[in-house]
Order: structure tokens, then sequence, then C-alpha cells
């Protein structure tokens, strides 16, 4: 090594103290070393182990104790290879089903239902009409709650009157006729949907009640 390199490294171990003098002497070097290192320790909150080491190193060079000084001492690190871990393939298997898992339970669909209304009760609407020209209901159809009542017709009136038996979803030993004033504007091909609020009243056992007018049953 040159006498100009050994200057050179010199003033470089210097300035990892923070001293600029090249003639700095001893004890100048030894009170800027306790200073660095206390600054840059690891276990301090602004320490950084890399200038540590750093600063470790320069003042060893500088007191004579390793004759070799590097200005990056403790920033290299050794590169450590690191081989992929082979894929570990999992076979899915496939689910299957436990045998005590309840399977859904389908509702039983609902069966239609088709009555002709018998003489008697019949005559029991005819009497309501009085005579004037209304219509009677001779057969219903249910499903479920919903009911259908079939009025034999081929013109419809403005204003019809229609009767027809109720009651008997709830008790058919006391089924009680009721008359229903219906206008043509409310009839749409040839049904009538009855407002709910007329079901609720007048046809107990019901949810939904349509009035269909046949002109052949």
């Amino acid at each position: 090594m040159t006498p100009i390199e050994r200057v050179s490294i010199k003033s470089q171990a210097l300035a990892v103290l923070g001293l600029k003098n090249s003639t700095a002497t001893d004890l100048e070097i030894k009170s800027a070393y306790r200073a660095r290192v206390k600054e840059k320790h690891p276990d301090r909150c602004n320490g950084a182990s890399d200038e540590f080491m750093r600063i470790t190193n320069a003042f060893e060079y500088l007191s004579g104790e390793t004759q070799d000084f590097e200005p990056e001492f403790g920033v290299r690190q050794a590169t450590v290879s690191r081989t992929p871990r082979p894929s570990m393939e999992f076979e899915q298997k496939p689910r299957t089903r436990s045998k005590t898992m309840s399977r859904p339970v389908s509702k039983p669909s609902l069966q239609a239902t088709q009555i002709k209304f018998s003489q008697d009760i019949l005559t029991a609407c005819k009497a309501l009409l009085r005579d004037d020209g209304g219509l009677v209901a001779t057969h219903q159809r249910r499903v479920g709650r919903s009911v259908a009542y079939k009025v034999p017709v081929k013109l419809l009136r403005n204003v019809n009157k229609v009767a027809l038996p109720t009651g008997d979803l709830v008790d058919t030993r006391r089924v009680q006729p009721v008359v229903l004033e219906i206008n043509a504007s409310e009839i749409c091909d040839r049904a009538y949907r009855v407002p709910s609020d007329v079901v609720a009243q007048q046809f107990p056992g019901a949810r939904t009640v349509e009035i269909l007018f046949v002109a052949d049953i």
C-alpha cells in the first residue's frame, strides 16, 4: 500500500468518526468514537447496526488494532440462496353427503277440487235474486284456499248481480248464499277478482275468490 493510499484510508476512517483533522490525537479519536458509538448503538431508537460496525472498524484501524479498514464494512451482507420449495399438490376429494343429513321435505302439491252445487243450494241462491234477471254460480273450483266460481252466461250487462254460496270452506252444513253486484268495466276476459276486503267479510275461510263468466259449462 502506498503512502498516498494510507493517507486516504486514514482520512476516510476519521470521517466515519466525524473528525476532519488528519492530525487528530488519540484522545480526540477515542472521544469521537465514544460519542458516535453512543449515538449509533443498535439498542438505541435511532441506532443502526451497519453504521455501528463501520464506526468500530474505523476506531480499531486508527488505534492500530487492525490493519484493514473498509469504508463499507457492515453494509455488505452475504446473500443466501434459497431454493424454492417444491409445490405440494393436494388431491381434492369429492365431498360425500353424510347419510344422516336430512333432505329437504318437498311440500305436497295441492289438488284442484271441482264441485257442482246441489239443487237446494241453487234454489237458495235464486231466492235472493227475486227473479230480476240475476246470475247464479253453478260450479266451484278449489285449490287450497283459492276459490273460483263458474257462472254460465253468454251476454253480460252493465251491472251484473251474481248469487253464489259461501261458507262451505268452514262448514259445508252452513252454506250461506250472497249476492254481489259487478260492473262490466271490472270484468277482464270474462273473469272478476273479488276484492280482498269483500273476501274477508263474505267468504270465510277463503284467501282469494274469482268469478268466471263462461258461455258453456
